[in-house]
């Protein structure tokens, strides 16, 4: 507390510049009232500090909710991704298996079968055969020609492995394309094949492009293949 000495010379000095007569009781009443200015004063600036600080970690909220939700979208891509990757490998291995499925039913009832097996056994292309041989001939060269078209579309399509349609194209090399309805029979079905694939399929079976259209040859017209 101030002592009332200096109070006196306080009141003297402000009684003497001011012109206004002040009493010590005048004087701790201004003191009060310049205490509350101030009080209130430092409590509107911490309410505004307080304020601030909420505004900033608001932001900061934000900023990292932002930060995740940015974060969880890149992991739903990655694992979309992942998704489409897996259901394309069940895909190409659903394929590649009726394929596989498919050519193992043919040969296993073609061994299974002794006339047709022994038939299979024979030079194809020096020996004569009677009329219901060759047609069996072409049959199972169409069977061979069909799976081949099946194969090349699907693998172009990205749907199964080239070693599908390798192996296919493996025992249409052979030489079964040589043999007297061979060649009539890709003529055949050439038809209905766009120029990429018969470009592509005479390169790997004949190694040249044939100059021969797609149409019906003599040899399907002697054996009745093709009714008019």
């Amino acid at each position: 507390m101030l002592s009332s000495l200096v109070i006196s010379r306080l009141l003297k000095n402000i009684n003497l510049h001011s012109g206004v007569e002040l009493d010590e009781y005048d004087f701790w009443r201004s003191v009060g009232n310049l205490r509350g200015i101030l009080e209130g004063i430092l409590e509107q600036d911490s309410d505004r500090r307080l304020w601030k600080g909420m505004k900033m970690m608001s932001n900061i909220i934000v900023d990292v909710a932002q930060v995740i939700t940015s974060f969880a979208m890149v992991a739903s891509v990655i694992y979309l991704g992942i998704q489409i990757r897996q259901n394309r490998i069940i895909m190409k291995l659903h394929f590649g298996y009726k394929l596989n499925e498919r050519l193992y039913r043919r040969y296993f009832e073609s061994s299974h079968n002794e006339n047709f097996a022994k038939l299979l056994s024979r030079n194809w292309r020096e020996e004569e055969f009677e009329d219901h041989d060759y047609w069996r001939m072409t049959l199972w060269i169409q069977t061979c020609l069909v799976d081949i078209f099946d194969s090349y579309d699907q693998f172009k399509n990205k749907v199964v492995d080239e070693s599908h349609l390798s192996i296919r194209m493996h025992l249409i090399k052979s030489g079964i394309m040589e043999t007297k309805m061979g060649m009539p029979t890709w003529t055949f079905w050439k038809q209905g094949r766009d120029k990429e694939f018969v470009e592509w399929f005479e390169m790997k079976v004949f190694g040249r492009v044939l100059d021969q259209e797609g149409g019906t040859s003599d040899e399907f017209d002697e054996l009745n293949m093709v009714k008019k």
